[in-house]
């Protein structure tokens, strides 16, 4: 079989999409019409390191979130919001205890379409 050059391309796959990756594309934007939204509140932080926006990530859809400003979000990305810990060690009493605490304090309020 013949090495292909670096600028060469397959002409037999390119443009062919296939009918399962059009329709899971379909599938994907009807559920995100149907997927309940939450007004979200992101609260600003004591430590001034950590006032600039906040980053949340969803199967590798990024947005960020301005600190203190009322924003319209997928629940999808309020779950991330709900799961993000921070866990810190303290020594007590000459032992190791584990501490774990929200990331984020914020508040979400469900919202009708």
């Amino acid at each position: 079989m013949p090495r292909k050059k670096k600028n060469e391309t397959d002409s037999s796959t390119e443009g062919n999409e296939t009918s399962a990756g059009a329709e899971g594309m379909e599938e994907a934007k009807a559920n995100a019409k149907k997927e309940p939204m939450f007004l979200v509140e992101i609260s600003q932080s004591d430590d001034p390191n950590e006032n600039g926006p906040v980053d949340i990530s969803v199967n590798g859809y990024n947005i960020q979130v301005q600190r203190g400003v009322p924003v319209k979000l997928p629940a999808r990305y309020v779950e991330v919001l709900k799961n993000a810990r921070v866990e810190t060690f303290e020594l007590k009493d000459g032992k190791q205890q584990r501490k774990s605490f929200k990331r984020y304090t914020y508040s979400a309020t469900p919202v009708d379409e």
